[in-house]
């Protein structure tokens, strides 16, 4: 599909498509086919930091749930962020649960015969001070979860979810 460009009277668009300029003229109305335009509002990053976060490790109760504070954001109110996280070297996007370690049990006890799963998500977020990972695992009876750092890049924007 071939690509349009057009600079005038103050605005800038890129869209695909026929050689209308509907894209360019209305571009909430042709948001399927504007590939950029300067009338839009987009997310700007206006903060990127890293950090190396270091989980414990702990025997089981079957499931641990703890939280990391990263730093004060110093926003007016809970931003929104992104991040990326690391996981084995793996860059993985950060915008939702992201499982750093996880797999089958194959020492311990097992339970009705078979073995136990264990796992270990982290969730990057924001309240009205900090922005915080939150860790969720779970873990087999009399197993233990080794330690592991992460490497965490936040991305803080300049939206404020209300």
């Amino acid at each position: 599909m071939s690509s349009r460009i057009r600079i005038a009277g103050g605005k800038a668009a890129i869209w695909t498509g026929a050689g209308d300029t509907l894209p360019f003229d209305n571009p909430n109305g042709n948001l399927a086919r504007v590939k950029f335009h300067s009338d839009l509002q987009y997310i700007k990053i206006i903060d990127t930091r890293t950090f190396n976060v270091t989980l414990p490790s702990f025997v089981s109760p079957y499931e641990r749930v703890a939280d990391y504070t990263l730093y004060a954001h110093g926003r007016p109110g809970q931003p929104y962020v992104l991040g990326q996280v690391n996981v084995n070297g793996v860059p993985a996007g950060f915008t939702g649960s992201v499982p750093v370690a996880f797999g089958v049990l194959t020492g311990g006890p097992a339970v009705a015969g078979k073995p136990g799963i264990f796992g270990r998500w982290l969730t990057l977020g924001a309240d009205a001070t900090n922005v915080i990972v939150h860790e969720y695992s779970v873990l087999g009876l009399g197993e233990v979860m080794s330690a592991v750092t992460i490497a965490v890049t936040v991305f803080m924007t300049d939206e404020i979810l209300e």
